[in-house]
């Protein structure tokens, strides 16, 4: 499956490592990549992860 993901801001790391088994990805920030359906899947997962835990703070904060 083709990945997308954002460019960081600067100071920042520009690839995301994504484990799976025994294998290691390393997916650069800003460019195309063409990665297993499970690393997919790991990605959505881990971003819906992100999501969810800034709308609690939000909700905690208030």
């Amino acid at each position: 499956m083709k990945v997308h993901l954002p460019r960081q801001r600067s100071g920042e790391p520009n690839h995301v490592i994504v484990r799976l088994n025994d294998r290691v990805f390393q997916i650069m920030r800003g460019v195309e990549a063409d990665v297993p359906e499970a690393v997919w899947e790991i990605l959505e997962q881990s971003g819906l992860a992100a999501r969810e835990a800034e709308r609690y703070q939000e909700a905690v904060s208030r």
